[in-house]
């Protein structure tokens, strides 16, 4: 195993103050008073305030994306595993909170038409529409969006598609470039060069691609949610797809039943 945890800035900060207090102690014991002396000294108080600059620059811990995109591979699939042995057929739905105090539900219908008219609280439905309920895997994101950026639905298409680059592109850091388009009920996300797109890619190499659309991972989760908060209707993810490196996201919105 190769062990890669130091920062490269840190390494030569330290290889530098070392070399200056090698520079600043043969300084002193030769004792010369002479300009060889001078060089020494000036040259170890160059790599001492060189190496001081190098920790500045060193960025600290950095994590993998592909690591970070490895983390819910495994859950989304379990999930996809046991929505098909409840012989539920319908793909995620999106539901939108009831109002203050409640947040978005995941409802995975028996078939693909039902739809509760809002959050259920059991997991399993007790009555018509049929299907079970979860947490959507994106709202953890959703609540960090909220508590530490100030996030707030706002039930405007044009609000909706500008959050949703910033919070690609600048608040998450999802991508470099971020583009979104509404066309009537059907909302796309492109995100060039995904930093996570190995989660697509083990996903679909383990799974069907439906199982992005049975169980979507955090990123298309939270982009869903953020499309059922603020238009206030439940919504679905109709494709999920990637090239090249990109990510494209399709999200259809229907009508609140």
């Amino acid at each position: 195993m190769k062990w890669r945890n130091f920062d490269i800035q840190i390494v030569n900060g330290l290889l530098l103050i070392s070399a200056a207090a090698v520079l600043i102690g043969m300084s002193f014991i030769v004792h010369r008073g002479d300009l060889s002396t001078a060089v020494l000294i000036v040259s170890g108080v160059g790599c001492f305030l060189l190496g001081i600059v190098m920790f500045a620059m060193s960025g600290g811990e950095r994590i993998s994306p592909r690591l970070v995109s490895l983390l819910p591979v495994q859950a989304s699939i379990n999930i996809c595993r046991i929505t098909g042995d409840l012989g539920l057929k319908g793909t995620a739905h999106i539901i939108p909170s009831a109002g203050i105090g409640t947040i978005p539900m995941q409802f995975n219908p028996v078939d693909a038409f039902s739809i509760p008219p809002g959050p259920r609280d059991s997991s399993f439905s007790l009555s018509a529409p049929w299907g079970m309920s979860i947490i959507p895997s994106g709202y953890p994101l959703l609540k960090e969006l909220q508590q530490k950026y100030d996030w707030s639905p706002v039930q405007d298409p044009g609000h909706l598609i500008t959050g949703l680059k910033e919070v690609s592109e600048d608040v998450y850091q999802f991508t470099r470039l971020a583009s979104v388009t509404f066309n009537e009920s059907l909302l796309t996300i492109v995100l060039k060069e995904f930093r996570y797109i190995d989660c697509c890619k083990e996903i679909n190499a383990s799974s069907a691609p439906v199982c992005c659309r049975i169980n979507p991972c955090p990123v298309c989760s939270l982009f869903a949610c953020m499309v059922a908060e603020s238009m206030r209707k439940p919504c679905t993810i109709e494709l999920v797809d990637q090239e090249k490196g990109d990510l494209i996201v399709g999200i259809r919105v229907f009508d609140a039943p």
